[in-house]
């Protein structure tokens, strides 16, 4: 199988949770990104095929500003 990605990932090296606003529903923890996605490690299977969108906390990071960052998500 060939890595497709057009984006390196980045591990995350902090703490971070990742909720779906629509549903108030913690999701699970950041395991890493690209400039083009998320992965979330959780515990639950999630429906895929719908648009939300995604709060992910990032407790005690000074990059990001208010601690939080709200995409949306397909």
């Amino acid at each position: 199988m060939t890595n497709q990605r057009k984006s390196e990932r980045v591990k995350a090296t902090t703490f971070a949770t990742a909720y779906d606003i629509p549903n108030r529903t913690l999701l699970g923890f950041l395991g890493d990104l690209t400039l083009r996605g998320v992965m979330v490690v959780g515990e639950k299977a999630v429906e895929t095929g719908h648009d939300t969108t995604l709060e992910i906390e990032f407790r005690g990071a000074a990059e990001v500003p208010g601690g939080r960052l709200t995409i949306p998500a397909h």
